[in-house]
């Protein structure tokens, strides 16, 4: 509902530090004690604080409400046969567990769930990561096959080569050792 705003003064003031909207006003209802349902009849201000304070802190945390708000009761239904549940009364246990209990248990099940997904997404990453990683290894083992068997055959060749020149270097000692000789030999004869 809006109701006019201010009308607009006929002879304005120049030096005014203060300027009111000519806009029209939103009008919004009120409820008395006797409407309002939430309404703590004892009026005791440290409860009526600490209401304001819990109920403040659940909106700021976006759950408004722990219990549930019955809205309406269908006639003829086992609710309101029963008549134990009223409209706007608030629920706060169902089939004798509290709906705070339920909503913990809830949430930390979500929790462990969240957990074992963001695990199960690292150990995937880390599988993944791991095989990588071999694979990459396992690359620097072929690339290194050539030039190990390159190096295997150069060795081969050279040990081939040292076995041939260790024979040489033994038939040329035996044959200076008998040089040696023969020329000891003659000397003796000769002298």
């Amino acid at each position: 509902m809006e109701i006019p705003g201010l009308s607009e003064r006929k002879d304005p003031a120049l030096n005014q530090k203060t300027h009111f909207s000519m806009e029209p006003i939103q009008v919004f209802n009120t409820y008395s004690n006797e409407d309002d349902h939430h309404c703590n009849k004892d009026v005791d201000p440290m409860v009526a604080s600490a209401e304001y304070i819990w109920r403040s802190r659940w909106r700021d945390m976006g759950l408004e409400k722990v219990g549930m708000y019955i809205k309406t009761v269908t006639d003829g239904n086992v609710v309101h046969q029963d008549s134990r549940i009223q409209v706007n009364d608030l629920l706060m246990e169902m089939d004798g567990m509290n709906l705070i209990q339920q909503l913990k248990r809830k949430l930390q099940s979500l929790e462990q769930k969240g957990h074992w997904w963001v695990k199960k997404a690292q150990l995937e990453q880390s599988v993944k990561e791991k095989k990588d990683h071999m694979e990459k290894l396992e690359g620097y083992g072929v690339a290194a096959q050539g030039p190990c068997k390159a190096v295997s055959e150069h060795l081969q060749e050279a040990q081939a080569q040292y076995q041939a020149l260790e024979h040489k270097y033994s038939k040329a000692e035996c044959l200076i050792k008998d040089y040696q000789q023969e020329t000891n030999f003659l000397k003796k004869k000769t002298a």
